[in-house]
């Protein structure tokens, strides 16, 4: 919709004098382009739209790279050599044409195979805030290794900034691609595997954003009621949209084909999935069918994790809905999303749970079996993320006051029963970071509770080895909400690793015997 389009050079010549170059506009695609014969790397650059009267400037949103005073300028960077050479053998890989095809579907057997076999291995995931550790990420990857993880989870940049165009391409402002670069290739060097979170759901209202960006709803929808939510204040994709999807799905593969991630992590996919999630009667508009599905979205994750499956068939996909959805890790040919792993939703409750007292956890202990109960209704991972700003805070006193006391038993209790919970297992812990609001003690206690947590977790095959099949759990006895107890065993492949396991989640010690099928 743009009537003219100008690549602006901010700082081209010094710092008070900036450049523009118009770009010619091919006919009938709508496309702008410009070459320029210059040495730019590091330069910031902007385009100046206009639609209308008066032009606007408007980031990249296939940047690479942010300027770190924020506002709309992106910067011009070199690509690191390792990011080189993978898009060099990407370009390899698609002119091979037929031969690659029968390459992929070989490819394609043989990763289903392996990935079959890490499913009866230990997987835990540390979900990392990297601006937590900027400065010092070589240090986060040993300390994830050194504490157990197999792997680690991180966004590159913030969606919902308001500070200038968002680029799922460009990691944060401070953090430039090739330290980035090099924090992945170290978390390899570690034993790691990377996970980057995959970000689809919508983006900020900010003026500096992607709404409005070439004076048209170009990556929303026009109508209000499909294009924006009230209630956080977001911009949503229209997912239809053919330059939406190649966006969206670009993003997807940049991850995992040119940053080298082992996977990618799609988060808060209610609100794309839903068309009135966290919305009012009156703000959202029903599907062609009269449902509140989004089948847009319901489209662009299946084929997204479908072409993925067909060509980087090795990568893990990771799902969280926040919200209720049948078959996230269903297959994509069907009625599935086709993830491989789907956060478990109904152990989200369980931090809330713990939070009540006694008699409040009798009411509420039924709801706090759920998690156990579907856990085998498709492959699920458990997710407990940082305790609440109230927990910290009673934890974070110097004094051992008995309410600091039982905010640390707290956290603690939440990891020992997220360990023993069937399902894979993703932690955020940056209350472990030196930034962390908890004395340094209490950390270095934390530390060590969790590092034995997960030696303990990769030591027992009946906690990883059957997480995804049915015959790995079985009630022992009756849960009771009275003495807010709970037994159960988990099973490996062999007979012998069977273990009891006894929960108590009241605030007293208990002693319980519970009878088992074998002597």
């Amino acid at each position: 919709e743009a009537d003219a389009v100008s690549l602006r050079l901010p700082d081209f010549f010094d710092e008070e004098k900036a450049a523009s170059f118009l770009m010619i506009k091919r006919e009938p695609y709508g496309v702008f382009e410009l070459f320029l014969p210059l040495p730019l790397p590091g330069k910031k650059y902007a385009f100046s739209i206009k639609h209308g009267k008066s032009p606007a400037l408007r980031g990249d949103p296939y940047a690479l790279s942010h300027a770190e005073d924020g506002g709309e300028c992106a910067v011009v960077c070199a690509l690191p050599e390792a990011l080189s050479r993978t898009l060099s053998k990407t370009g390899e890989e698609i002119a091979g044409g037929a031969l690659l095809a029968q390459e992929q579907k070989k490819a394609a057997k043989t990763a289903a195979q392996e990935k079959r076999a890490r499913m009866q291995e230990p997987l835990a995931i540390r979900e990392a805030s990297l601006p937590l550790y900027f400065g010092a990420l070589k240090k986060l990857a040993k300390d994830t290794r050194e504490l157990g993880f197999t792997h680690i989870a991180f966004a590159m940049g913030d969606p919902f900034t308001d500070q200038g165009v968002y680029s799922p391409f460009a990691p944060y402002p401070a953090l430039s691609l090739s330290a980035l670069c090099a924090f992945i290739a170290e978390c390899h060097r570690e034993g790691l595997g990377v996970f980057i979170d995959w970000d689809m759901d919508g983006f900020s209202s900010g003026e500096n954003g992607l709404s409005r960006f070439d004076g048209s709803a170009l990556y929303e929808h026009e109508d209000m009621r499909r294009g924006y939510r009230n209630a956080d204040a977001r911009f949503l994709y229209q997912y239809g949209r053919p330059q939406v999807r190649n966006f969206l799905l670009s993003a997807a593969f940049y991850r995992v084909c040119a940053l080298g991630a082992d996977g990618i992590y799609a988060k808060r996919l209610g609100s794309a999935l839903y068309l009135d999630y966290n919305k009012k009667p009156d703000e959202w508009l029903p599907n062609m069918f009269g449902g509140n599905m989004n089948t847009e979205a319901v489209s662009l994750l299946q084929t997204a994790n479908a072409e993925l499956i067909k060509r980087v068939p090795e990568a893990f996909r990771l799902a969280s809905t926040g919200a209720i959805w049948k078959e996230v890790a269903g297959a994509p040919e069907g009625d599935g999303l086709g993830f491989d792993l789907a956060e478990n939703e109904d152990f989200q409750d369980f931090s809330e749970f713990l939070s009540k007292d006694d008699s409040g956890k009798r009411e509420g202990f039924e709801l706090s079996l759920s998690g156990v109960r579907y856990a085998y209704v498709e492959p699920r991972f458990v997710a407990l993320t940082e305790p609440d700003e109230a927990l910290l805070s009673e934890a974070g006193t110097e004094a051992d006051t008995e309410r600091a006391g039982e905010a640390v038993a707290r956290i603690k209790l939440a990891l020992a029963y997220a360990v023993l919970h069937p399902g894979k297992k993703l932690f955020r812990l940056d209350c472990l970071s030196e930034a962390s609001a908890l004395p340094a003690r209490r950390r270095v206690m934390l530390r060590k509770y969790v590092k034995e947590l997960l030696s303990f977790y990769a030591s027992e095959r009946a906690l990883y080895e059957k997480e995804m099949q049915e015959d790995g759990f079985a009630f022992l006895n009756a849960a009771s909400a009275n003495a807010l107890t709970l037994t159960y065993t988990r099973s490996g492949r062999k007979k012998a690793d069977k273990r009891y396991v006894f929960v108590n989640f009241s605030s007293v010690p208990l002693k319980w015997r519970a009878g088992v099928p074998e002597k």
